[in-house]
């Protein structure tokens, strides 16, 4: 089964930031995608959800941000690079 990351899109330097959380997907994307575009609206896993209110850090700035937007929060495939 086909393990991912969640990335978050940083409102603090315009980055995009690990949150350091993982999850396994049988029907996952082949390649980063947003969560809304993988799950059209419907019930996000737990994993994901819990983004919306947690603080992310900005590892450029040192800064908390919350990032609410289910267009930035993506679902990365571990060992997917923009290369592929």
């Amino acid at each position: 089964m086909p393990q991912y990351s969640i990335y978050v899109s940083c409102n603090q330097c315009g980055g995009e930031h690990p949150m350091g959380v993982g999850m396994y997907l049988e029907h996952g994307p082949q390649d980063k995608k947003s969560i809304r575009d993988v799950y059209h609206g419907g019930a996000l896993p737990p994993q994901v959800s819990a983004i919306a209110d947690h603080p992310c850090l900005c590892l450029k700035t040192g800064k908390h941000f919350t990032q609410e937007d289910d267009n930035q929060v993506f679902l990365v495939p571990v060992g997917w690079t923009a290369l592929q």
